[in-house]
């Protein structure tokens, strides 16, 4: 006749009870589910229009961030690619860089900045491409100055001219401006939001 063995029972017992409370079928979530925690911070993730300042963006979602934010959408040309980005003010301001692989980073650079200020121009024909008369100050509402005909070579620099310049979007004014490294082939694209502005 067996004996018994009450130890061997209880650990055996033990060892069910912690199965079953770890997502065996005892456990009364199934995996895959959504609670309200995790929907809240799901929510959170994809409301690109309130992300908190310093945000990073993704090769996934950089393009519905400056949609949510700025109301127009942005593209690149052929062979510059996302490299990073991130929300630097609650203007709302981001910062968008790229990354360009091709030797001839000079040449590449006068194409993307013709193409950005062209992407813009039609964004708004009849305000086009603008300077800024003054900004908002809590006195003075903001100004809009002349519009921009077209980019111009600096004769000293050999650069297009102007790399920062303002839009109309259906939202509101828009300032982008361009910065770039030619060691590091890449050119960051900034873009603040200036509410509406006549």
């Amino acid at each position: 006749m067996k004996r018994f063995n009450f130890k061997n029972s209880v650990i055996a017992l033990a060892i069910g009870l912690v199965v079953a409370s770890c997502g065996g079928r005892g456990g009364n979530q199934q995996s895959g589910t959504t609670t309200p925690e995790t929907a809240k911070v799901e929510a959170k993730a994809t409301d690109y229009a309130n992300q908190e300042t310093y945000t990073e963006l993704t090769a996934g979602d950089w393009q519905k961030v400056i949609k949510a934010n700025y109301d127009f959408d942005l593209t690149v040309p052929s062979g510059w690619s996302f490299k990073e980005g991130k929300k630097t003010n609650v203007n709302p301001a981001y910062d968008v860089d790229f990354n360009f692989t091709a030797d001839d980073f000079k040449a590449a650079l006068g194409e993307v900045h013709q193409y950005l200020f062209d992407l813009t121009a039609k964004i708004s024909s009849a305000d086009g491409n603008f300077h800024m008369k003054s900004y908002y100050t809590p006195d003075n509402p903001a100004v809009k100055g002349d519009k921009i005909a077209g980019l111009t070579k600096n004769s000293f620099t050999d650069k297009l001219q102007p790399d920062l310049w303002h839009f109309n979007t259906p939202k509101g004014a828009v300032q982008i401006s361009l910065a770039n490294s030619e060691s590091n082939k890449f050119v960051r694209v900034s873009l603040v939001f200036l509410g509406k502005i006549e």
